[in-house]
């Protein structure tokens, strides 16, 4: 059986200023969305399921009407939110809006990033090999530090030590920027992180079974005995899974990849974001438009 792509597209995109997985860099228009699903599709993914809102289903819809592979569209439940709190709950929450739709492996990614197509033929070959082992075993693409970061300002990475292949710790470090011959950010202690560029990064794209749903579920219902009143504390896939692995409840197959990463956290990476897929069509990796003629 062909995999499912899941991608999280209910993001508020508070940073950016519009809701990222809205805008068009492609020659034509294309999303970052878009070029997702080209690449899984060269990868052999048979469907694609959009976490979303409802507000922007619509647009969404109307963005991929071309797309060759059938497309489900999900919104992600702002059920439980307390008084006060615009955003959702984070992207593991957003997981538990397709458990019912979910019966096989399959891949999640974010909407607003261009991972490449050497992250859609790992995932693809990861989810056909079937489980292995007592514990559920996931899959993590991971990539250097220094394909991923913006000259446009700060951003957020979870940074991933791992040993043999397989996942040790993931640590959330924010606003990582250059200081001169290093990197700097900002700890999960409000500690400053020094960085080389060197460290395995996780952009969110990663690899599961539905063995993942009972585990997050299980984890969410403790979240919100902890944070279920708080305004700012998400449940993040990152932060679950390192306790998950912490426990020793799973294992997580780090699947490595030096290709480019490219996105959008600031408003002002769209030109560079544009800049590259411009080049990659020139190159002939993809056509224009993306899904035939208009």
């Amino acid at each position: 059986m062909n995999p499912t792509l899941v991608i999280l597209a209910a993001g508020r995109s508070h940073r950016y200023g519009s809701p990222k997985q809205l805008v068009g860099v492609g020659p034509h228009g294309e999303t970052l969305l878009a070029y997702s699903i080209y690449d899984a599709v060269r990868a052999g993914f048979g469907r694609v399921v959009v976490i979303t809102r409802p507000e922007l289903r619509p647009r969404l819809t109307t963005s991929l009407t071309r797309v060759p592979l059938p497309i489900a569209f999900v919104d992600q439940s702002d059920a439980q939110l307390p008084e006060g709190r615009a955003k959702p709950w984070g992207t593991a929450h957003a997981m538990l809006s397709v458990e019912q739709a979910l019966h096989a492996p399959f891949a999640v990614v974010n909407a607003d990033d261009f991972y490449g197509r050497t992250c859609y033929r790992l995932l693809s070959t990861f989810l056909r090999k079937g489980p292995s082992g007592v514990a559920p075993t996931f899959a993590l693409v991971g990539y250097p530090l220094r394909e991923t970061l913006s000259p446009a300002g700060g951003v957020s990475r979870a940074i991933c030590r791992h040993s043999g292949g397989w996942l040790s710790t993931i640590t959330e470090v924010t606003e990582i920027r250059s200081t001169g011959d290093e990197l700097e950010g900002i700890g999960e202690h409000d500690d400053a992180v020094r960085l080389s560029g060197d460290e395995t990064v996780s952009m969110n794209a990663w690899g599961f079974p539905p063995a993942v749903f009972p585990l997050l579920r299980e984890r969410f219902t403790a979240f919100l005995a902890q944070h279920g009143r708080g305004i700012e504390r998400e449940f993040r896939l990152s932060t679950e899974v390192d306790t998950l692995v912490a426990a020793g409840r799973v294992r997580v197959q780090i699947l490595p990849t030096s290709e480019r990463w490219t996105g959008m956290t600031h408003a002002a990476d769209r030109p560079r974001v544009a800049a590259h897929l411009a080049q990659l069509v020139a190159e002939g990796c993809y056509p224009t438009p993306l899904f035939g003629a208009e």
